[in-house]
This record gives C-alpha cells, sequence and structure tokens, in this order.
C-alpha cells in the first residue's frame, strides 16, 4: 500500500493520490463533498489506503482533505477574549470561556462555592450529595462525571492512551 503523506501548510496544495502531480483549485473544487458527494466519496473509497494528509500542527492524520481542512480551523484562533489572553477556534468556545470573567450567581447551598452556570453548580453538588449518576456497563462502578466513567472503562479494556516517558 502507498501513501503519500501529505504536509498541510497554508501554501501547499494537494496531490492528485493517483498521478501525485499538484491538484489546481479548479480540481480541488471539482472534488469537494458538496458539489460531488458520490464521485467523491467513491474516489476516497477507492483511494482511502493510497494517501495520508497531516496536519503540521499535531501530526494529526487522514485520508480527507476536506476532513483536514475542518481539523486546520482547530490551530486558527480568531476570536480573543477581551479580558484576557485567551484564544478560540470557535465564537461558541469563546462564549463559553467570557463566563468564566462573570460574576457567579449559583450558589451552593452546603459550601462556599460559587459556578458560573447551573451546570457547573449541579456538577459540584454531587460531591455533597454522593450522587453518582454514570454507571459502568461491566461492573458496579459508578461516577460523578462521565470524564471518570470514561477513565474507569480503561480498566477493563486495557487501552493505555498515554505513554510513560521511563518505560517507553
Amino acid at each position: 500500500t502507498m501513501i503519500v503523506k501529505e504536509a498541510a501548510t497554508p501554501a501547499d496544495t494537494p496531490q492528485c493520490c493517483v498521478t501525485l502531480r499538484r491538484m489546481t483549485d479548479d480540481e480541488i473544487q471539482r472534488w469537494s463533498v458538496e458539489n460531488q458527494p458520490s464521485e467523491q466519496q467513491n474516489h476516497q473509497k477507492t483511494q482511502s489506503n493510497r494517501r495520508l494528509y497531516v496536519c503540521y500542527h499535531c501530526n494529526y492524520k487522514c485520508n480527507s482533505l476536506s476532513v483536514l481542512a475542518v481539523h486546520m480551523r482547530k490551530h486558527e484562533k480568531p476570536h480573543a477574549c477581551d479580558v484576557c489572553d485567551y484564544r478560540a477556534s470557535q465564537r461558541s468556545a469563546l462564549k463559553t470561556h467570557m463566563m468564566t470573567h462573570e460574576e457567579r450567581l449559583y450558589a451552593c447551598c452546603f459550601c462556599h462555592y460559587r459556578a458560573v452556570t447551573s451546570g457547573d453548580l449541579n456538577r459540584h453538588l454531587r460531591i455533597h450529595t454522593g450522587e453518582r449518576p454514570f454507571a459502568c456497563g461491566s461492573c458496579d462502578y459508578r461516577a460523578r462525571q462521565l470524564s471518570n466513567l470514561n477513565r474507569h472503562r480503561r480498566t477493563h479494556t486495557g487501552v493505555k492512551p498515554y505513554a510513560c516517558g521511563s518505560c517507553d
């Protein structure tokens, strides 16, 4: 299986995975999912083992130029907070961040904790109430937060997503 590694830099244009020549803007447009979905999908299916696009920022890999284009937007952070130096790739993420600068209106009735959102307060209240709404399907483990359950599930699967710097 031949793999063509593409470095996605703003100046780069993709290569055709068959002829290895640079594609023109018209050719890229012709292959876009919006304009020719069935032809694009067929091409991707037949060529998916032959090319690999790589993000030059983080080494993310995919076999679709359109998927890489969506991924690359994560590295562009045009939305800036006017209170601190936070920057976001999406306006919705900036809006969520801005809440951290607002008054914390949601107060815990058990302690002095105050939250910006009702969701944050509800998550905090589980500490006091002992509620553990997230259940493992393989054992009796229950968690207060979904992220804790997802970490626990790896004990059953043996998946270790992080490499140890001392062992490896």
